[in-house]
C-alpha cells in the first residue's frame, strides 16, 4: 500500500511538473497528453526500481545468511590425525630486512 503512495506521488509530481512547463509553448490539450504519459513512466518507473533495489537488497541478505565457517582456535587435533605435509614452492618466503639499515648502507658512513 505504501508503495502504490509513493508511485503515485512521483506520477502526479511528473503530471505537474511536465503539464506546467509545457503548457508555456504548447496547448492545453497536447499538455495534458504530455502530463498523463509522464504520470505514467513515472509511475512505473518506482515500480521498477523498487523491484530493482529489492533484488540489490536480496543478493546482500543471501551473503548474510550462510552457514558462518568453523574456525579452529587449536591446530593440535588436526595435527593428530593429518600429519604436515611439506609444500614445495618455487619463489622462497618473505624475509624482513630492518629500515635502518637500508638507509645506512648507501651513506658511506
Amino acid at each position: 500500500m505504501a508503495k502504490l503512495k509513493i508511485n503515485m506521488t512521483m506520477g502526479v509530481i511528473a503530471f505537474l511538473f511536465t503539464y506546467l512547463f509545457s503548457f508555456l509553448n504548447n496547448t492545453w490539450q497536447t499538455s495534458l497528453f504530455r502530463a498523463i504519459g509522464g504520470f505514467i513512466i513515472f509511475f512505473l518507473l518506482g515500480f521498477v526500481l523498487s523491484f530493482i533495489l529489492k533484488q540489490l537488497a536480496g543478493n546482500k541478505n543471501v551473503s548474510l545468511e550462510e552457514e558462518p565457517k568453523l574456525v579452529v582456535e587449536n591446530n593440535s587435533e588436526i595435527e593428530k590425525d593429518h600429519p604436515k605435509v611439506e609444500e614445495l614452492t618455487e619463489e622462497p618466503g618473505f624475509q624482513a630486512v630492518p629500515l635502518h639499515s637500508l638507509h645506512h648502507q648507501g651513506n658511506g658512513k
